[in-house]
């Protein structure tokens, strides 16, 4: 066996057993034997004799459970493996097998526990901030399609515009499916903020304040919405009534102005006199004093501090100071959740979540603690929340969601802190930055990681393909440019490549790097469907009928039926037109 001759101690082992038959030992070696030489059969069979004769032999337990787990038998394995980690915790290979194992069998809260073991022995174990971030991307997917299509899809609906949000081409899509959420019963606190932004952002003002003034209906005591209320009556000049805002945002969580948020577009026509006047009133207030700083900066482009911001500082700290004396008469449920509401979100907690581990608390409260750990990033707390009670109200089934999301995030973050040189950990989290639509974001990484691994043929197609999807067309034109001269048999980088100069206007070579596309990959549904666009707009209706036809199967949310209904209807073919326009119909319905 030392010597790696294991086919001569398999025949040494076997001539052994017969003169100590009850011998464990001598079996598990046999059977490790076999397995060195990849005689599964051999192998089972003298692990299965060994085990019945002593099952507390780590040995047949992990390597059987090796075994049923690459034969994709995950229950039948679970056994053998647990038993394995329980002989041999430290063993380390052993406790990725159950992790494993466990994934298998779709137990993730158990396995998340397994990791957490790894991490506490081992903060900067990859494989287990790479798994952990796998297993809450699931887990957050999972959450998401529980959401369902009728009464619940206003949530699911909102968790596509956020997904989108950060895609400012997509604007005007993305305003409108905040109006479908809203339009679908969401009145989650602080979901229409970020619609407000949005709006502001395309300088929708009207339209941003009557969805700021909506959200003060929602929650009356929405600092967000009152200190963006206040952006707004500046930019209307309207001093007195942004200080008011802002004195009173302040005074329900004075912890949202630490540090002191930037105000940007704040002019020099304001009326500094008004503000100073409002300051030097009989009481000084934090309004017309942040109001006053932001304007000196504004006026005086990298001045040292402004005394007045110092001023807005002072009293900021003093509403914090008062806030965090302030002890409630009692530490009731009721008390708790009238915290929570009113934004004194750790004082609420601090009551609320240790009569949670006593009992199963009411729904509301569940409720309420679960928006606040969410206001407050704190999503691990967040999700232990939901531990051992799953959600049902469709506006927790969200913040679950989300806060999966966000701690699937924090460990591919994680691993780009443990291994900055490692092309690997950049791929991933530019990966998971896409799942987000955070394309910039995801495009940095992807550019990284190349950067790193300049010879890794994977990551230009990436850079390549999310460029196209950022609708940067020039820039995919030549990324895709220079990955066909590499590799001149790459039918998806010709097809990207005409797609691109389609989009540039230069249908004929556009429609040259489509067809060598499809001569690579004829059954490309992708490359037929480009081709029939590309050939509409060149004019050639029949042969862009011929190839959106034989892309149709592509189709996921009508459009391209809708393209061969015009071009039924442009041909004289009623019948086809009428057929087509009713899968588009289907088709979109679906997918909405």
């Amino acid at each position: 066996m030392q010597r790696g001759d294991y086919g001569s101690a398999e025949a040494v082992y076997r001539r052994l057993i017969p003169q100590a038959p009850e011998m464990a030992e001598l079996h598990s070696n046999l059977g490790l034997a076999c397995l060195l030489q990849s005689k599964a059969p051999c192998a089972t069979k003298a692990f299965e004799k060994a085990l019945s004769l002593n099952e507390e032999l780590f040995l047949p337990n992990y390597s059987l459970g090796q075994l049923l787990f690459q034969q994709e038998r995950y229950a039948d394995a679970l056994a053998y493996v647990d038993r394995a980690v329980r002989l041999e915790p430290g063993q380390i290979e052993a406790r990725e097998l159950l992790i494993a194992t466990l994934v298998g069998l779709a137990e993730y809260r158990r396995a998340i526990d397994e990791y957490g073991i790894v991490l506490k022995s081992a903060p900067q174990n990859q494989d287990a901030h790479y798994g952990l971030g796998g297993i809450y991307m699931r887990l957050s997917q999972g959450e998401t399609d529980r959401l369902g299509e009728d009464s619940d899809s206003g949530y699911r609906v909102l968790i596509a515009a956020e997904r989108d949000a950060p895609d400012q081409q997509w604007r005007a899509l993305v305003l409108n499916t905040y109006q479908d959420a809203f339009a679908e019963g969401v009145r989650l606190p602080g979901a229409r903020i970020a619609y407000a932004l949005l709006q502001l952002a395309d300088d929708q003002r009207q339209a941003a304040r009557a969805t700021l003034e909506e959200e003060l209906r929602i929650d009356p005591f929405s600092y967000e919405a009152r200190f963006h209320l206040a952006r707004l009556a500046l930019l209307d000049g309207d001093c007195a009534s942004s200080a008011r805002f802002l004195n009173e945002a302040v005074a329900i969580r004075p912890e949202f102005f630490v540090p002191l948020p930037s105000l940007e577009q704040i002019d020099a026509h304001i009326d500094a006199g008004e503000l100073n006047d409002l300051l030097q009133a009989d009481e000084p207030t934090f309004g017309a004093a942040y109001l006053l700083g932001r304007l000196n900066a504004a006026k005086v482009p990298g001045a040292r501090r402004d005394g007045y911001l110092r001023i807005a500082e002072e009293l900021r700290d003093a509403a914090l100071a008062s806030h965090r004396a302030a002890r409630p008469a009692d530490v009731s449920s009721a008390v708790g959740l009238e915290l929570l509401r009113s934004k004194r979100y750790e004082q609420g907690l601090k009551i609320l979540l240790p009569r949670l581990r006593e009992a199963d608390g009411t729904s509301e409260a569940v409720r309420e603690i679960a928006r606040s750990l969410a206001r407050l990033g704190r999503h691990q707390e967040l999700i232990d929340l939901y531990r051992n009670r799953s959600p049902e109200a469709p506006e927790e089934i969200y913040l679950l969601a989300t806060s999966l999301k966000q701690v699937a995030l924090s460990h591919f973050e994680q691993l780009v802190r443990l291994d900055p040189e490692s092309p690997r950990a950049h791929q991933v989290l530019g990966d998971s930055y896409v799942a987000q639509h955070r394309l910039d974001d995801a495009l940095a990484e992807y550019v990284r990681a190349s950067e790193i691994a300049p010879g890794d043929a994977g990551l230009p197609f990436r850079i390549a393909s999310l460029l196209h999807r950022m609708m940067e067309f020039g820039r995919s034109a030549d990324a895709f440019a220079e990955l066909v001269e590499l590799d001149p048999l790459h039918a998806d980088a010709h097809i990207h490549l005409g797609e691109a100069l389609v989009q540039l206007g230069k249908t004929d070579e556009g429609i040259r790097s489509l067809r060598r596309g499809l001569d690579l990959n004829p059954q490309s549904p992708q490359a037929h469907v480009a081709l029939g666009k590309a050939y509409r707009l060149a004019g050639d209706d029949e042969e862009a009928l011929r190839h959106l036809i034989r892309g149709a199967s592509a189709d996921q949310d009508g459009k391209l039926h809708y393209q061969l209904f015009l071009l039924y209807r442009g041909l004289g073919k009623p019948d086809e037109a009428r057929a087509a326009l009713e899968t588009s119909q289907r088709l979109r319905s679906r997918s909405q």
